[in-house]
């Protein structure tokens, strides 16, 4: 039940999130038991987001949370993937990009928690 939010400086085209919302779900199946069917994604455009005090380039934050533990080895195949996301679709340099992993012991859906 992982859970990605995008939040980026640029604007979004719904083109552009359409692929990014693909990618994301190519990205989470990098963790082991994850997969596309049960990943909520949102994508924030026009942030004001600053980086050392500048909105010199532009940004983004992007934050990862799922049940359960994450390996290291996981979350640097994922920072790649996200990043290089970033890079190629919205052309934000990936020294611009901050990634947050949060993993909970619980998470409800549909009713119930797992």
């Amino acid at each position: 039940m992982p859970f990605i939010k995008a939040e980026v400086s640029t604007p979004v085209n719904k083109a552009q999130e359409e692929t990014i919302k693909s990618r994301l779900g190519k990205a989470i199946q990098l963790i082991p038991g994850k997969t596309e069917a049960g990943l909520m994604v949102e994508i924030v455009d026009n942030c004001k987001l600053y980086m050392g005090g500048n909105k010199d380039a532009d940004t983004a934050y992007v934050k990862v949370e799922f049940m359960g533990t994450l390996e290291d080895e996981y979350s640097e195949k994922i920072t790649a993937a996200i990043c290089t996301l970033l890079e190629e679709e919205l052309h934000i340099p990936q020294k611009r990009v901050y990634i947050n992993y949060e993993s909970f012991k619980q998470w409800g859906c549909n009713g119930k928690n797992f």
